[in-house]
C-alpha cells in the first residue's frame, strides 16, 4: 500500500506489482476533521497525531474493503510512506571541488573521495541551515535519501568522474530528509493500526526518475511543490504556502456553510456538477485567487507545465500555464487501474511513488 499523509487529507492506494506493471486495487481518501478530539486532554503533538490516527485507519479500512474478494490482505500491511512537503523534505544542494593536477585522471580511489566529500559537505550545509532556521539539531535529523544527481567537470556534464581529466568539478546533490522523532512517532502509528512502513519515499525522487524535461506541480491542500527538470536533471525544488484549501477558503468566506460544505462543493464546481448560477458565482469568487496565484508562478508562464495533486482539478489552476498538461491515468502506460476508481489527479502522487518502489 502506498500512504500518502497530505496536509489536509490522506490517500492510501493498494497496488499489485507484476512484470513491470502496476495493478491498483483500490483506493481511498479520507479528509483530516477535528471533531471529538478536543475534550480529551491532548496535547498539540498527541492531538495532530490522533487526527492522523483517525484519519488513516479510516482510509486503510476503505481501500481494504474495496479490494476484490480473491485479494488476501494480510497484517501487517506492507506500507511505501510519503508525507506532506512540510514534514518530509527535500532539497537540492550544490558542490564543488577543484583538483591540483588538471591533466592527471581521476582514479577510482580520488573518485570515492570526492563523492565522499561532496556528500558530506551537502549533508553539513543542510543541517548547518536547519539549525540557523529553526534551531534543529543535527542529530535530531535523519537524511533518507542523499545522492549525486549530476556532475560536471570543467562545465561539461560527465556520467561519472572517474578516467577524465580536469580541474573544476560541480556537482547537484538531492537530499532527502526527516525529523527522527515524527519518523518514529508515524512509523509506530503505523505498526499499532496493523502496518509496517517498508519505505519512506519523497515525491521528488519518482518525478526525477520518470521524467525528463519541464516543470512539475503538486497542487495539494496547503502546500504546492515544484521540480524543475531540464535534460534529464533535476535543477531545483520550491515550495509554495498555496493550495486548493485557499479555494475551499475563498467559499466559506462568503456562502454561510462549514468547511467541510465548501471543500465539498468546490470539488463539485471543478467536475462541473453545479447548476450555472451556481458556478458562475464561484467562479466570481475564485476570480481573485486566480489572479494570486497568476502571479505567484509567473516564471513558468511559458514553460510546459505537469500539474497534479488534488487542486490540479480546478480550471482557476490549470489556465493559469499557457503550456500545461494534466497528468492522469492515461499517461502512465505501466499502470493499470483495476478498482476504476482511482481517477482523481490527487491520487497521482501516490501512483508515481508506486512505479519507482
Amino acid at each position: 500500500m502506498v500512504l500518502d499523509i497530505g496536509t489536509e487529507a490522506v490517500k492510501a492506494v493498494f497496488v499489485k506489482k507484476n512484470n513491470g506493471k502496476v495493478f491498483i486495487l483500490s483506493s481511498s481518501v479520507q479528509y483530516f476533521r477535528e471533531e471529538g478530539i478536543f475534550n480529551k486532554g491532548f496535547s498539540q503533538e498527541e492531538f495532530e497525531m490522533e487526527i492522523i490516527k483517525r484519519t488513516v485507519l479510516a482510509a486503510k479500512k476503505e481501500a481494504v474493503s474495496l479490494i476484490l474478494a480473491k485479494e488476501h490482505i494480510k497484517e501487517p500491511i506492507p506500507v511505501v510512506l510519503t508525507l506532506s512537503p512540510k514534514i518530509l523534505k527535500a532539497r537540492v544542494a550544490e558542490g564543488i571541488c577543484a583538483r591540483e593536477k588538471r591533466e592527471k585522471k581521476i582514479s577510482k580511489k580520488e573518485q570515492k573521495i570526492i563523492y565522499k566529500y561532496i556528500l558530506k559537505a551537502a549533508k553539513d550545509d543542510i543541517l548547518k541551515e536547519n539549525f540557523e532556521k529553526s534551531g534543529i539539531l543535527p542529530k535530531e535529523i535523519n537524511f533518507l535519501f542523499l545522492e549525486i544527481i549530476n556532475k560536471e567537470i570543467d562545465g561539461y556534464k560527465v556520467s561519472d568522474i572517474q578516467n577524465y581529466q580536469g580541474k573544476n568539478l560541480a556537482f547537484k546533490i538531492l537530499a532527502v530528509f526527516i525529523l527522527n522523532s515524527y519518523l518514529e512517532k508515524i512509523s509506530k502509528t503505523l505498526q499499532d493500526l496493523g502496518m509496517q512502513v517498508l519505505e519512506t519515499v519523497h515525491l521528488v525522487q519518482a518525478v526525477k526518475v520518470l521524467f525528463k524535461d519541464g516543470d512539475f506541480f503538486d497542487i495539494g491542500g496547503e502546500v504546492i511543490q515544484a521540480f524543475f527538470l531540464k535534460s534529464g536533471v533535476l535543477e531545483s525544488i520550491e515550495l509554495f504556502n498555496k493550495g486548493g484549501a485557499d479555494f475551499t477558503e475563498r467559499i466559506f468566506d462568503v456562502f454561510t456553510i462549514d468547511k467541510e460544505e465548501a471543500r465539498r462543493l468546490k470539488e463539485k464546481y471543478s467536475k462541473g456538477f453545479l447548476s450555472p448560477e451556481t458556478e458562475n458565482r464561484i467562479k466570481e469568487i475564485f476570480s481573485v485567487e486566480k489572479k494570486i496565484w497568476r502571479d505567484l508562478f509567473k516564471k513558468s508562464q511559458k514553460s510546459s507545465v505537469f500539474l497534479f495533486g488534488g487542486g490540479s482539478a480546478l480550471a482557476e489552476v490549470k489556465n493559469i500555464f499557457k503550456r500545461r498538461k494534466v497528468i492522469d491515468l492515461n499517461d502512465l502506460k505501466s499502470v493499470q487501474d483495476l478498482s476504476k476508481k482511482t481517477k482523481d489527479p490527487q491520487f497521482i502522487p501516490s501512483i508515481l511513488i508506486s512505479l519507482l518502489t
